[in-house]
């Protein structure tokens, strides 16, 4: 970036950002009497004020310290509307603004400099809503709250401590973010109780918001027949299938889908359930779903697979038979 000089009315400093954005928004107010409000879609008229500049041939050095107050406003779209916050690294890279800010997945966005990119070099500087849609989406692809079923096994600290919903003796689904790792690889961060005042949701507001995410998805339904009964097996676009058992309105579709209230499921593993009647050919065959399920899973998502009986009273698990 070419060498410039700013002329600031308050510290170069993560606490005086705001200060620095609402200086472009008086601007905007008195020049153009445009209301500047800090949302996504007002960026369109922040790169209109970039793009007549730069048609205009303007010398940076006379419209430097106004794009600074540019790319703190822009920056502060990221804050209200993409969970960003100001930092300073303890490292920065040369040739970049100090003020950066750190996204939801810990990753940095230049925001300030992203504005001077757009002003002197527009083919490597992308429109400015452009920029932030692709930038805030990339951080939230890294981390997404989801529902993750997991086996509840009595550890009251870990159990008391994070976001759940039991719904069996033994299992609970629990909130969390899903992280990508890259080479296929998923980890998953589960929400603290202690998190709930930044999502401003109690506990079950947040599981059904996972939930939202959930559905949001592919789910893709595949059904097997055999001796005149039925089998449903449930695959998802992103994984993590058997949550889809916790959710209310789950068991009066699979009761619709298989014509009967009363259900038998295997748990196989956070990515695969099966679901029949009660009493069907393919019950039999459950158990030694599980057991092959337990040979060859890595149990990463703490879920130790089963069969279970459903009603609408209760999901209760079933012993496999002494052989």
């Amino acid at each position: 970036m070419t060498e410039i000089t700013l002329q600031l009315q308050f510290p170069l400093t993560p606490e005086h950002a705001a200060d620095h954005a609402q200086l472009c928004v008086d601007g905007a107010k008195k020049i153009d009497g445009i209301d500047l409000d800090f949302s996504a879609e007002s960026l369109e008229y922040v790169d209109t004020v970039i793009e007549s500049w730069r048609t205009e041939e303007a010398d940076l050095a006379q419209v430097a310290t106004v794009l600074f107050t540019i790319g703190c406003y822009v920056g502060e779209v990221f804050v209200r509307h993409a969970d960003a916050k100001w930092v300073v690294p303890e490292n920065p890279e040369e040739e970049t603004f100090p003020l950066l800010l750190e996204m939801p997945d810990g990753s940095y966005c230049r925001a300030i400099d992203h504005v001077f990119k757009r002003f002197e070099d527009p083919e490597e500087g992308d429109y400015l809503l452009d920029f932030f849609a692709e930038v805030s989406a990339e951080s939230n692809e890294e981390k997404e709250l989801v529902a993750v079923l997991r086996t509840i096994n009595g550890n009251n600290d870990f159990e008391n401590t994070v976001v759940h919903k039991k719904i069996a003796d033994d299992l609970g689904v629990f909130a969390c973010r899903k992280i990508e790792a890259g080479e296929g690889i998923v980890a998953i961060d589960y929400i603290q109780k202690t998190q709930l005042a930044e999502s401003d949701m109690d506990e079950s507001q947040l599981i059904e918001y996972c939930y939202e995410n959930f559905f949001a998805s592919k789910i893709e339904v595949n059904s097997y027949e055999q001796d005149g009964d039925e089998m449903l097996s449930f695959e998802h676009e992103e994984g993590l299938v058997s949550a889809i058992i916790g959710h209310a309105e789950a068991y009066s579709r699979f009761a619709e889908m298989l014509k009967t209230s009363d259900i038998t499921i295997v748990i196989v593993n956070v990515d695969s359930i099966l679901a029949t009647k009660t009493g069907s050919s393919f019950e039999a065959g459950f158990h030694k779903i599980v057991e092959d399920a337990k040979k060859n899973e890595e149990n990463v998502f703490h879920l130790d697979p089963g069969v279970y009986h459903w009603t609408a009273e209760k999901l209760t698990r079933v012993e496999a038979p002494v052989s």
